[in-house]
C-alpha cells in the first residue's frame, strides 16, 4: 500500500475519531489475505503502536449472464425482443448493474437499462429492444457494475442469422370478384392467415385506381392465425388492367409489414362471368339428356298401357 495518508500527522483530542481511507490492490492470487495498519501514537510521555489486521479477501467471480428471449431471425432494420438474465456469482453484493446493446449496426431503443442492485447469488432479467442492419453479424450485451469502489464490464456476445421471421403471419388471397356499379366498382375477396402469428392492425387498401366510398380501405383488424375474413373495396378510374391490393398489418412487436396481391380485372370479370353465365355447351347436352330421360319414362309407361284410355282397354 502506498498512499499519501501514510505519512499524514494530526492530533487526535480525547473522545475524537480520525477516518483514513486506504486503496488496496490485489494481485492475481485469488483467497483471503490479512494485512495490517499500524499506528504510532505518541504523546509528552511515550511513544506506542497498535498494529490491527484486516481480512480481505480476493475473489475473481464475475456475473453471469444467459439469454432467455431472442428471435430465431434478426429481420433488418425491424425491433426484435432480447431477454437477458443476470446472475451475482459473487459472495458480496454489486451495485449500479447497467445493461446495454451495442455491435456494427446495433441501436437500444432504450438506450440503457438500470437493473439496480443484486445481492450474493441474485439474479435479474432485462429485455432489450434491438434493432440490427442488414450487414449485422452478431449482438454484444454488455452490463456494467459496481464492485465496491470499482467498475466492471462483462459482455455476452450472441450471433445474428438474418432473414425472414418464419413464425410471423402469412396471407393468401381467394375467392377475388369484381363487380362493375353505375358509379363505382367494387372488389371482395377472402384473406387468410397462413401463418404462426396474429396479423394485426390488418388493413386492407389498393393502388392503381382511384379509392372511393362507401369503402376506400377495409379494415380487418386482428386477424389470427388460421383465421379468415371477407374484404370490400370500391374504387374508379383504373389506370390500367392490374390493381394492386395491399395488406397492411403488424407483429407483436409493432413493425408494419406490407403484403402485394396483384388482380387482372379484366380475367377476375372473364372468371366472374363464366361462373355466372355458365357454360352453354354444358347446358345444351343437359338439355337433350333430360329430354332423352323424359322421352324414357314416356316409352315405358306407354309400353305398359297405362297411357291408353280406360274404355279402350280389354
Amino acid at each position: 500500500v502506498d498512499h499519501p495518508a501514510i505519512n499524514t500527522l494530526a492530533s487526535l483530542g480525547p473522545g475524537k475519531s480520525m477516518v483514513l481511507t486506504f486503496p488496496i490492490t490485489a494481485n492475481d492470487a485469488e483467497g483471503t489475505f490479512y494485512p495490517s495498519i499500524s499506528v504510532e501514537l505518541s504523546n509528552n510521555y511515550q511513544t506506542s503502536f497498535i498494529k490491527h489486521p484486516f481480512a480481505v479477501t480476493v475473489d475473481s467471480h464475475s456475473v453471469s449472464l444467459s439469454v432467455t428471449e431472442r428471435p430465431e431471425y434478426f429481420e433488418p432494420d425491424t425491433t426484435q425482443v432480447v431477454g437477458l438474465s443476470i446472475g451475482n456469482l459473487r459472495s458480496n453484493q454489486i451495485d449500479s448493474v447497467v445493461v446495454t446493446a451495442s455491435g456494427k449496426g446495433v441501436s437500444c431503443e432504450e438506450g440503457q437499462i438500470f437493473a439496480g442492485s443484486l445481492a450474493p447469488g441474485a439474479s435479474a432479467e432485462v429485455f432489450l429492444t434491438v434493432i440490427t442492419e442488414k450487414d449485422t453479424e452478431e449482438i454484444n450485451l454488455d452490463v456494467s457494475y459496481k464492485n465496491g469502489a470499482n467498475w466492471h464490464t462483462d459482455t455476452l456476445t450472441i450471433p445474428v442469422e438474418g432473414g425472414e421471421l418464419k413464425t410471423g403471419a402469412e396471407l393468401f388471397v381467394n375467392n377475388v370478384e369484381i363487380t362493375s356499379g353505375a358509379s363505382y366498382t367494387t372488389i371482395t375477396g377472402d384473406v387468410n392467415n397462413a401463418g404462426l402469428q396474429t396479423a394485426k392492425g390488418l388493413v386492407v387498401s389498393l393502388n392503381g385506381a382511384e379509392p372511393l366510398q362507401p369503402y376506400p380501405v377495409f379494415v380487418v383488424g386482428s386477424l389470427d392465425a388460421d383465421g379468415l375474413s371477407e374484404f370490400e373495396l370500391t374504387f374508379t378510374n383504373p389506370e390500367s388492367d392490374s390493381l394492386d391490393l395491399l395488406f397492411t398489418y403488424k407483429d407483436d412487436n409493432g413493425n408494419t409489414y406490407v403484403q402485394e396481391e396483384t388482380v387482372s380485372i379484366s380475367a377476375v370479370q372473364s372468371a366472374g362471368s363464366a361462373v355466372s353465365g355458365g357454360n352453354p355447351v354444358a347446358a345444351g347436352i343437359a338439355v337433350v339428356l333430360l329430354i332423352l330421360i323424359i322421352g324414357g319414362a314416356v316409352f315405358l309407361v306407354w309400353k305398359k298401357g297405362n297411357l291408353i284410355p280406360k274404355k279402350e282397354q280389354k
